[in-house]
């Protein structure tokens, strides 16, 4: 997986996942000449987003805001995650607001990204995954879900998600962002990250022409799991992931060493390589970025 040449890189996702992932990848890069890209999943309906989505029609702001705090460093990041608590501003988030202020002031979510990486100076290219307002649908268990919030009001254990797709407000079309595709087209490694799969992951690459471009694209990709996951989850996630997907797989999956029964998933999708890597953070919950960042050097 190594590259001695400038190369592009582009990654999937959201939120918290996506953006400790992104960041790792960053810090490996620098002293490279490689162009990493990140597309984000603009469909939460909960907390401050949920808020601001209501009263001022726009695509999710939250997880951007995180995946574009992740380029900055550390002090400048947790000024734009400072929360207001207890005040007519809350619970939003300084970095929330301000792109809402772009929006507002004749933006679209992309332009709005793109004012904000010049405030702040960031390189990366970020795109929020479509410009146009969706929600996720989820069958579960025979039961139709509205909304990423709902979809976690349920929980996650013991549910089998039948399908899952988007669905605007005006019933139009969910198009994917059109210069995201482009990037997409000639990208070297796809990279999905770790996160929410059915509820980050999976909705940023759902918005119509990205499974077209991912599937066509012959390079190699690569998805990193969650830290916590089951072998039971692992089956379920790639079997859910290959049908949406029409019969694509990762390359290969990163997922960390505890994990007991790979062997009978290595059987299972023989077409992917599973690699074993401790990845996990003092909480054991997350991915640890100095880690990731050692891990993610071996193909930059």
């Amino acid at each position: 997986m190594a590259y001695k040449k400038s190369k592009s890189f582009i990654f999937f996702g959201g939120g918290t996942g996506l953006s400790r992932i992104f960041k790792s990848a960053l810090l490996a890069n620098l002293g490279n000449k490689n162009k990493l890209s990140a597309v984000v999943s603009t469909f939460d309906n909960g907390g401050s987003t949920g808020i601001l989505r209501d009263q001022f029609q726009v695509p999710a702001l939250g997880d951007l805001r995180k995946v574009l705090s992740a380029c900055l460093l550390d002090q400048e990041s947790e000024i734009l995650k400072y929360r207001f608590e207890k005040s007519n501003l809350s619970p939003h988030t300084i970095g929330n607001l301000i792109l809402l202020s772009f929006i507002n002031s004749g933006c679209n979510i992309q332009e709005a990204v793109n004012k904000f990486r010049s405030l702040f100076k960031i390189d990366p290219k970020i795109f929020p995954s479509s410009l146009i307002c969706a929600n996720i649908i989820s069958k579960i268990n025979n039961i139709t879900t509205f909304g990423e919030k709902q979809i976690n009001d349920l929980g996650f254990t013991n549910l089998k998600f039948d399908d899952i797709y988007l669905k605007s407000n005006f019933n139009e079309p969910v198009i994917a962002n059109q210069d995201a595709l482009s990037i997409v087209k000639k990208s070297d490694l796809v990279i999905f990250s770790s996160g929410d799969f059915y509820t980050s992951l999976l909705p940023s690459i759902l918005p119509e022409g990205f499974i077209d471009e991912i599937t066509n694209n012959k390079s190699e990709s690569i998805q990193f799991l969650n830290i916590d996951i089951s072998g039971k989850e692992i089956h379920n996630q790639i079997s859910f992931f290959r049908k949406k997907l029409l019969g694509y797989t990762p390359s290969y999956v990163i997922y960390n060493s505890d994990i007991n029964n790979i062997e009978s998933l290595k059987k299972e999708f023989p077409n992917i390589e599973f690699i074993s890597k401790d990845l996990k953070s003092k909480n054991e919950k997350t991915h640890d970025i100095e880690k990731t960042k050692k891990f993610i050097k071996t193909f930059l």
